[in-house]
């Protein structure tokens, strides 16, 4: 792929000539390649780090979609623990006809953010029940915190609140559908067909136009599934600090194993909110779960619990 060449600034009665009117067709060549590296044609992102699906599923069958491109947003509670999430067909299937695709090549990443996260850890697996949908379960621990036992149940029929990601590979890049262009030579003359002069001005709309969908004027990500923060939470002992982060303004302690991240940036709404923590444990043979919830439209808390093997305990 031939390099991006800048343009002199032109005056009026300048000739243009025929270089820099084909380094102009070139450059726009050139953006159309980099943008359909990680978009479809509709102008969405088609990258492995981005989930196709990101919703919150709320008590019961209410169910947020961030983004209702590639997903149904059916939600059933099929039994006590269990809960089903209809999508597109196939999803990846729906833009590029490759049936099931996503079963094989697809993962699932599933927090639990219910209230009652506040009260005890929560586990939660989640699997493709076919190619239209996907089911997770989770299991809340019902034994004492701090004294031994490691008992858990399926919620005792209760519906826990969850945010689920859905990730799948990244498809083949489409094909360009810019029109074609003719190279000028000296003395040529423009004219009025596809292939001349309105090629440059369409094709270069059309990028634009792709590039827009999901990002601001500026370049930023403008789509409610894309990640809007991600951090690195150290505990040093004493404190926590922020080693890392992005869209994070702060965190702090509330008190043991509870700590709040603030964002830089306002929600709408709680509703319209997910995260996915994960945590390292202290010894190499200890188990720790963190479950995480939006707290309010600027802020997240996450309930950090560690499971002792020596001592079969939950704290």
């Amino acid at each position: 792929m031939a390099d991006f060449v800048a343009q002199s600034q032109k005056n009026r009665n300048d000739p243009l000539g025929p270089v820099t009117l084909n380094q102009l067709h070139a450059n726009i060549e050139q953006l159309d390649v980099l943008a359909r590296r990680e978009h479809f044609l509709t102008g969405k992102h088609n990258a492995v780090e981005i989930p196709w699906v990101l919703g919150h599923i709320d008590t019961g069958t209410t169910g947020y979609l961030f983004d209702t491109t590639y997903g149904g947003g059916t939600i059933a509670r099929p039994s006590a623990g269990q809960t089903t999430v209809s999508i597109a067909s196939g999803v990846v299937g729906s833009v590029y006809s490759v049936g099931s695709s996503l079963v094989s090549q697809g993962s699932i990443l599933v927090n639990v953010s219910d209230s009652d996260i506040a009260n005890r850890p929560y586990l939660a697996t989640a699997e493709f029940a076919s190619a239209t949908s996907l089911r997770t379960r989770t299991r809340r621990f019902t034994g004492t915190l701090g004294t031994p036992g490691n008992s858990w149940d399926n919620g005792g029929g209760a519906d826990a609140a969850q945010d689920v990601a859905v990730h799948a590979m990244k498809q083949p890049v489409p094909a360009s559908t810019l029109l074609g262009r003719l190279e000028k030579q000296r003395r040529d003359f423009l004219t009025e067909q596809a292939t001349d002069w309105d090629a440059l001005v369409k094709n270069q709309a059309a990028t634009s136009k792709l590039l827009g969908v999901e990002h601001t004027s500026s370049g930023v990500h403008n789509a409610n599934r894309i990640a809007k923060g991600t951090a690195l939470v150290r505990w040093d002992g004493s404190a926590y600090s922020l080693m890392a982060s992005h869209g994070v303004s702060s965190v702090s302690r509330t008190s043991a194993g509870i700590i709040v991240i603030t964002i830089s940036s306002t929600m709408s709404s709680t509703n319209l909110a997910a995260c996915f923590p994960t945590g390292q444990p202290a010894a190499d043979d200890d188990l720790v779960i963190i479950n995480g919830r939006a707290t309010s439209t600027t802020q997240f808390t996450f309930y950090t619990y560690g499971f002792s093997v020596s001592e079969n305990k939950w704290s």
